[in-house]
């Protein structure tokens, strides 16, 4: 194998490898994301509860 091929295939693996992170790192923010937006309606929906509860 030549030494050129070697050093292709090299960075071929390293930029494969950072493709992955990224992507999983992307994943779980999106995950966080969702988690977090569930949570701001659910405090939107009690606060909507109590502003009604005050009201009569």
């Amino acid at each position: 194998m030549k030494r050129e091929d070697k050093a292709f295939l090299c960075c071929f693996i390293i930029v494969l490898i950072l493709a992955i992170l990224r992507a999983q790192t992307y994943c779980d923010y999106m995950e966080q994301q969702e988690e977090t937006n569930r949570i701001v309606k659910e405090l939107q929906e009690r606060s909507t509860e109590v502003d009604h509860t005050d009201i009569r």
